[in-house]
């Protein structure tokens, strides 16, 4: 019988590139031996790194700060080449093995924390080739990450929460003191970052 195919995607454009690198290899360390782990690291810059050298936190320890693709490829490589593993570069859909000979994927694990891996753009690709995916779909993710909008869909289905306020940038800083004074006992967050 064949194994089932986990693509785990993880890493991305967030503050919380970090968190996701954890969270994925733990994840993948945790899948039942049934399971066939693709790992799939998305860059600080949205490059994509496959091979199953990406299991392991060593391949992520001591990456050059700053998100340089070409430094952090040939920092991948070298210990890949260390540990005689292959590791490869590829656009999405052949990561995802849709434009290849190899079988394709059956399900996609997203590991995002925050920024663009949170926000709905994987769900998308999901939808739109008919790969399952774990968790939320495109609409949730979306909502879930805009935190306008999801209050928005809230008070529209009258469900309770915090009292708030919302802004543009441009008008905080036009109207800082009034927004002061209305935001003195609450929590000021970015409207896609935070939770």
């Amino acid at each position: 019988m064949n194994k089932l195919r986990v693509a785990v995607i993880f890493g991305g454009k967030s503050p919380e590139h970090e968190v996701s690198i954890i969270t994925a290899v733990q994840t993948m360390a945790s899948m039942p031996k049934e399971y066939e782990t693709i790992p799939i690291y998305v860059s600080k810059t949205g490059k994509l790194y496959s091979g199953d050298h990406l299991k392991s936190i060593d391949s992520y320890k001591n990456l050059p700060s700053g998100d340089s693709d070409v430094s952090i490829g040939k920092m991948l490589r070298r210990r890949v080449a260390e540990n005689q593993d292959k590791i490869f570069t590829r656009k999405l859909l052949s990561v995802l093995r849709l434009r290849s000979s190899e079988s394709p994927v059956d399900i996609i694990f997203p590991c995002f924390h925050g920024g663009v891996g949170e926000s709905g753009w994987i769900q998308g690709v999901a939808e739109f080739y008919g790969i399952p995916i774990v968790g939320t779909g495109l609409t949730g993710a979306a909502l879930g990450m805009d935190k306008v909008a999801m209050k928005a869909v809230f008070d529209g289905a009258n469900i309770h929460q915090a009292p708030y306020i919302w802004f543009y940038r441009h008008d905080w800083y036009a109207k800082q003191a009034t927004f002061i004074v209305a935001v003195v006992l609450a929590r000021l967050v970015p409207k896609h970052e935070s939770s």
